[in-house]
């Protein structure tokens, strides 16, 4: 997450429009909407209006951004990596996507997961193999 998507997640909480906010911090919709998406710089004094505007101190606004970073970090690949060499390209690769595509990759391991959890409850000796059987058919 990035301070835009920070900025995004408090208005929608908020049900507040660009217009509205964008009006309150002294700038118009399109800079602002740019700003959320990361499209468009911006600087302290902006982003200083800006959490006036959402009525939320600058620092609540980072850490939020922390909070979900945190969250959503890779964990270490060290002995993943001896097993699974393609761990450390995954780790490189994902952090190069924007913070949108990561919160997408990790939903979707999050989904594998359950899905997995599942497969175990309900078959324990032959979740793994069903799914290594169904990885390899095309």
């Amino acid at each position: 997450m990035k301070i835009g998507d920070a900025i995004r997640t408090v208005r929608l909480e908020q049900g507040a429009t660009l217009e509205k906010i964008a009006l309150a911090a002294g700038t118009d919709a399109a800079n602002l909407s740019r700003i959320e998406r990361g499209k468009q710089g911006f600087t302290p004094e902006m982003i200083a209006r800006i959490s006036t505007a959402l009525k939320l101190p600058v620092s609540a606004l980072y850490s939020r951004v922390e909070q979900a970073t945190a969250a959503y970090r890779v964990a270490p690949v060290n002995e993943s990596a001896e097993k699974f060499p393609e761990a450390e390209l995954f780790a490189s690769r994902f952090g190069q996507l924007n913070s949108e595509n990561q919160h997408l990759v990790l939903e979707f391991v999050k989904t594998l997961l359950k899905w997995q959890k599942q497969c175990l409850v309900e078959q324990p000796e032959t979740a793994g193999t069903a799914v290594r059987r169904s990885a390899g058919k095309k």
